[in-house]
């Protein structure tokens, strides 16, 4: 008896286990149901629960309309007419994604007043229809769509028409937009709004021309809420950088990034003689602009823009000659600054980080180049002395360490050396350069015991800034010291096909299916 006890007690267990509980979900509480419904990511089911009643309908559409994908204007005008039909959809609007397709037209005037009515809006990127082709607006047509742009960010700081003022969640804001009749576009009065906006924490321009005269007309010096600003592909002076370092409190981040790739993507468009090379031209200025944030700065990053100017097709040395000469101990009292990037070949921003005396706090190091290591040549080579000797002319050849009298603070940890495009310029490691590599870590654990990571970018054949359907350079690493060596094998990567085919059908097929993925659609049921 017993034993057939604990056979049907076993048998009870095992269908307890594979029983189907199916009960419906309507007799769940609210609460209950609300809950299920945040984790739900296909968008599909959502819609679906949305069309099966009211009550489903009221729970699900908060979450159906957290995130907005708007690519052209049919779905810009069906989304106004979902707001008109349900006010709450508008605040349930979180996240906004705007890249325009270039066959979308010029019309974004509806755009504002989506923007207008999203009260809870946290998010926005936006790129304009024309940003990345050769065909840009003229003047006529592009002024009145971007002052149609910018009149939210107008009425958000201002005393305008509109209560409650809109865009005062918002907390995220990139943008990459062309200017009349050329692929770079410089802020006015209309636009100078975005830089003063009173909770905006992270900003990324592309593709901005910042002139000395940008922001004479500002007065506010170190209102702004800003931890993270990214300047990708822009085109800056000294004052302009320094009006626009002036605005934010406590800058955390920041990515300054000259015009590297744009130039040479429309080499019709020429950039004035005064951009960028800053660091070049004048390294005392720069590092002015930048230290009145030394006291909250975490991390630099520095892209300096080539030499040679793809619009005129010579080398830019006459005309930037420097102002003055390098500076030493530049950023001594950076006291938070934690991590220091190069990208591209920069001496005088290397020596002004690294010379003398580094930031207090510093404990990485990256620099990315299309050929950022040396190796030791004629007497170094062959060095017969003593090790220690040995291992310190080998850190002295390395980025950064190489700045005259440079050293690094007891807390640094690790130097990161990245090969650039490494489809045509970083194919594979010789022997040689492998034994080079391990040498090289070698010694910088011995001499300021830090570790050496080697690796590469793929090239993509798309340029940045990488906003939505490009692909961005896959970083990959091969030597990490911190692992015991190389991790793996550098292998061709060729792209070629990429760089032929760069709108390519895949990519359209790409838009499409993201397009369905992420954009809710609402006339569905209304």
């Amino acid at each position: 008896m017993r034993l057939k006890f604990l056979i049907t007690k076993a048998m009870d267990k095992i269908a307890a286990r594979n029983a189907k509980f199916e009960f419906p979900i309507t007799d769940l509480p609210n609460e209950l149901v609300a809950h299920i419904i945040e984790f739900i990511n296909d968008i599909s089911a959502l819609r679906n629960l949305a069309c099966s009643c009211h009550r489903l309908q009221h729970l699900t559409e908060p979450v159906l309309w957290r995130k907005l994908l708007v690519r052209e204007r049919q779905r810009l005008r069906r989304t106004l007419d979902a707001y008109g039909s349900r006010r709450e959809r508008a605040a349930a609007l979180q996240v906004l994604n705007v890249p325009c397709k270039s066959e979308s037209g010029n019309d974004m005037s509806g755009l504002a007043s989506v923007i207008r009515k999203a009260q809870n809006l946290k998010e926005l990127m936006i790129e304009s229809p024309s940003c990345n082709l050769a065909d840009f607006e003229a003047d006529e047509v592009w002024r009145p769509m971007m002052d149609q742009l910018f009149l939210p960010f107008q009425h958000a700081i201002g005393d305008g028409l509109f209560i409650p003022k809109p865009l005062q969640k918002l907390t995220r804001l990139t943008l990459h937009l062309n200017g009349p009749k050329s692929p770079y576009w410089t802020p006015d009065h209309r636009s100078l709004p975005i830089f003063l906006h009173p909770t905006l924490k992270y900003l990324k321009l592309a593709c901005v021309n910042f002139p000395d005269d940008l922001f004479n007309e500002v007065t506010e010096r170190a209102t702004t809420p800003l931890q993270h600003l990214v300047l990708e592909e822009c085109n800056i002076t000294h004052r302009g950088l320094h009006g626009l370092l002036a605005l934010p409190k406590a800058l955390e981040h920041l990515y300054l990034g000259e015009n590297c790739h744009n130039e040479r993507q429309f080499p019709n468009h020429e950039v004035a003689p005064s951009y960028n090379h800053l660091f070049r031209r004048d390294a005392e200025a720069t590092v002015e602009a930048i230290g009145q944030q030394k006291h909250s700065l975490r991390s630099l990053t520095y892209v300096a823009a080539s030499v040679y100017s793809w619009s005129t097709g010579q080398l830019l040395g006459g005309v930037l000659q420097p102002r003055r000469g390098g500076i030493d101990a530049a950023f001594a009292d950076f006291i938070e600054l934690e991590s220091v990037t190069a990208i591209g070949s920069s001496s005088g921003f290397e020596r002004a980080v690294m010379s003398s005396v580094p930031p207090p706090k510093l404990r990485y190091l990256t620099y990315q180049a299309e050929n950022p290591l040396t190796s030791p040549q004629g007497s170094s080579q062959r060095h017969n002395g003593d090790e220690a000797e040995m291992d310190r002319r080998l850190v002295a050849l390395l980025p950064f360490l190489r700045a005259p009298s440079s050293s690094v603070p007891p807390g640094f940890k690790s130097l990161k050396i990245i090969y650039q495009r490494a489809h045509t310029q970083f194919v594979e490691l010789t022997r040689e350069k492998q034994t080079h590599v391990e040498k090289t870590a070698k010694a910088l654990k011995a001499v300021y015991g830090a570790d050496l990571t080697v690796g590469f970018k793929s090239f993509r054949g798309y340029y940045p800034p990488f906003l939505y359907g490009e692909r961005e350079p896959e970083e990959q690493m091969i030597f990490d010291s911190e692992k015991g060596g190389f991790v793996r094998t550098a292998q061709a990567h060729h792209h070629h096909h990429l760089e032929d085919d760069d709108t390519s059908d895949d990519d359209d097929s790409d838009d499409t299916n993201s397009d369905e993925e992420w954009t809710p659609q609402p006339t569905v049921c209304v």
